[in-house]
């Protein structure tokens, strides 16, 4: 009995030294040393990985951001070079079917000044002149129209000889009536004149035109005023005509006219 005592002093003598030695282990580890401050308890500072990761996150958002500017920026330049190229389509077609009337007008006004001069060179010189002239009237613009209007003032004569010509060989009588007649109210071109002219003398110009109104102090020119039809504008002017030993030996309309030897 006595030995059983002793045994359970000798037990709770231990449990009680071991338990005093585990409160001061506990109390030596939460320590000032060991403390944890209550800053870094709230908020403890980021470790270097975690800032690495951070700023990566920043650039990525940064350039995320850039380049949705610049893709709004592209579409915006791609809408405005759809509505160009639409404008441009359109000018492009205006273009192609003006381009594609002005080979018509070309072609067409090309076309008619062909068949008139087909008319001239069968000798259809009254049909011939009527077109030339209407040609004008339609293709003012036309690179042809010098060349129409050549033809139309070579045909003016020609079409007025033919004219006296065709009234001598129905009434013989009548030719001489029709030239005194254009003789005598200026109608008569230079090259009209020159059949009329040639080797007469100088008392049968003044028989046939009557009284000079100008005689030049050499002797050798007189003038007609208003006598002689330009062929080109279709105004009059004066006629003088130059004598050589008393015969034509030529003239011209005004004094600065060319000379026409008849």
């Amino acid at each position: 009995m006595q030995n059983f005592a002793n045994r359970l002093r000798y037990l709770l003598k231990r449990i009680v030294m071991i338990t005093l030695a585990a409160v001061a282990l506990l109390l030596a580890g939460c320590g000032p040393e060991h403390s944890v401050s209550p800053a870094t308890t709230a908020d403890p500072a980021p470790t270097e990985p975690d800032a690495t990761l951070r700023e990566a996150q920043d650039s990525l958002k940064t350039k995320t951001e850039q380049l949705a500017a610049t893709a709004a920026s592209l579409q915006a330049a791609n809408v405005e070079l759809a509505e160009k190229e639409q404008v441009l389509g359109q000018r492009e077609h205006q273009f192609k079917n003006l381009s594609a009337e002005l080979e018509v007008l070309k072609k067409r006004d090309a076309l008619v000044f062909a068949e008139v001069a087909t008319l001239q060179q069968q000798g259809r010189n009254s049909a011939a002149l009527d077109r030339y002239k209407q040609f004008l009237r339609d293709y003012p613009q036309s690179p042809l129209a010098i060349h129409a209007e050549r033809a139309i003032a070579d045909l003016t004569e020609e079409v007025a000889i033919e004219d006296l010509e065709r009234t001598a060989r129905l009434d013989p009588t009548s030719k001489a009536r029709e030239t005194k007649r254009l003789l005598d109210e200026g109608l008569l071109t230079t090259r009209e004149l020159a059949p009329i002219l040639k080797r007469r003398t100088r008392n049968q110009v003044i028989s046939l035109l009557g009284k000079p109104n100008r005689v030049f102090p050499d002797g050798t020119e007189i003038g007609y005023i208003d006598r002689v039809t330009n062929a080109t504008g279709g105004g009059k002017g004066m006629l003088i005509i130059t004598f050589e030993d008393s015969v034509v030996s030529a003239f011209r309309m005004d004094y600065a006219g060319p000379k026409v030897i008849p």
